[in-house]
């Protein structure tokens, strides 16, 4: 009776490590350190001695950590340098000597260990995407540069090398001489296959900024490349990845205020490829003016947090507005729908289906989503505002 009372209890400790992990993705899809997870229920049962204190310190640390990854996300912190599970399953924060005294408080409050580093979160990204504009120029001296990993718990960036070990002391000095960076660790890597990441609509991809969803794959001039939300997107050239590899870089934005388009395009980088899918759909067409939306039949939203959700539309002109920017932007000519999304759903694609061409599932583009309004409704921007807006065309089947 005793053992089955332990088991138990371990079930009950595990499925609230499950829902707290879950709980704490709020963009850090690429995060090395932050993706903490909860100890699996087998490893638990076939311990012959379990540390329940480990066991109820991860828990506790994994709400923590949702809580102030919350409130970084919102700007509240400065010196913010990130957070890890040491062994004993304890949060410790790191910190820079920048620290903030909200930030301190917190760790107070809550009795969180500190751990001084160099770098903060955000310089340690800023680094990152330095140093991924620069493989272009280790390539000219055939040394490929294929990984790019952010450590928290030892607050670097980890740069994978191809042959790294293999390499003479010139390259090796041209290398350091161009990562010059403080804080790089470089390592050797496997050798990968370049060009052969496909990106279609609806994959997470993530940023300095966090986690968001491409929309569609799109030509715009002569660059192709990705749409994605126009809030997702903070400067020009910000690089954004999927699962870990540069795929595309922001050339352009029509997210200001007074737009009709939370909309942004990222010219795609020699990793990527762009497709006229959208998960395993064909995109075969797109709307072109209001008449074309459908009235009182399903859209669907494809989210990167969310999956794949539907509703109606229930309004075909609202205005939203974004108070996080200062001023606040007010943007036009949104629609409301009744589908629901949360934080990492931002741009991806709204469409309907459309039938079956040459074996495929096809389905008809009609925009991105921007997210949910103060009463939980959808609000997307239409695909022809975002078009003109940002003169491009999205790829077809």
């Amino acid at each position: 009776m005793e053992i089955d009372k332990k088991i138990l209890l371990l079930f009950f400790m595990f499925l609230c490590c499950c829902i707290l992990s879950r709980e704490i993705k709020v963009g850090a899809a690429e995060y090395d350190d932050m993706r903490i997870s909860y100890i699996d229920v087998d490893d638990l049962l076939s311990e012959t001695d379990v540390d329940l204190e480990r066991v109820n310190n991860q828990a506790k640390s994994i709400e923590l950590n949702r809580m102030i990854m919350s409130e970084y996300y919102k700007g509240y912190y400065e010196g913010f340098a990130g957070t890890f599970l040491d062994d004993n399953g304890n949060l410790v924060l790191n910190v820079t000597e920048a620290c903030n005294e909200r930030l301190s408080e917190i760790a107070k409050i809550y009795g969180i260990k500190k751990n001084f580093v160099d770098y903060s979160f955000d310089e340690l990204f800023a680094i990152r995407e330095n140093l991924i504009r620069k493989c272009d120029l280790l390539r000219k001296f055939d040394i490929e540069a294929n990984e790019f990993a952010i450590c928290i718990r030892k607050n670097q960036v980890e740069v994978g090398i191809e042959r790294f070990d293999e390499l003479d002391d010139e390259k090796l000095e041209l290398i350091y001489s161009i990562l010059n960076e403080g804080c790089v660790k470089l390592k050797n890597s496997g050798i990968k296959t370049r060009c052969d990441v496909e990106i279609r609509g609806g994959y997470e991809i993530s940023s300095s900024n966090g986690s968001s969803t491409v929309g569609f794959c799109a030509v715009r001039g002569s660059d192709f490349g990705f749409v994605i939300a126009g809030h997702a997107y903070h400067y020009l050239n910000q690089v954004f990845s999927y699962n870990g590899t540069a795929i595309g870089t922001g050339t352009a934005t029509a997210y200001y205020n007074g737009s009709k388009a939370d909309a942004a395009f990222l010219t795609k980088t020699s990793n990527a490829t762009t497709s006229n899918n959208l998960m395993l759909l064909k995109i075969h067409s797109y709307e072109t003016n209001n008449s074309e939306f459908p009235e009182n039949s399903l859209i669907f939203m494809k989210g990167a947090a969310s999956g794949v959700v539907s509703g109606t539309i229930d309004n075909l002109s609202v205005q939203s507005i974004d108070l996080n920017m200062n001023p606040a932007y007010t943007l036009y000519d949104q629609v409301r729908a009744t589908y629901t999304s949360t934080q990492g759903d931002s741009g991806g694609p709204v469409f309907i289906l459309t039938g079956n061409l040459n074996g495929y599932t096809t389905c008809k583009l009609l925009g991105i989503n921007r997210g949910t309004d103060g009463n939980g409704y959808g609000i997307f921007s239409k695909y022809h505002n975002i078009a003109n807006a940002l003169q491009l065309t999205a790829l077809t089947y």
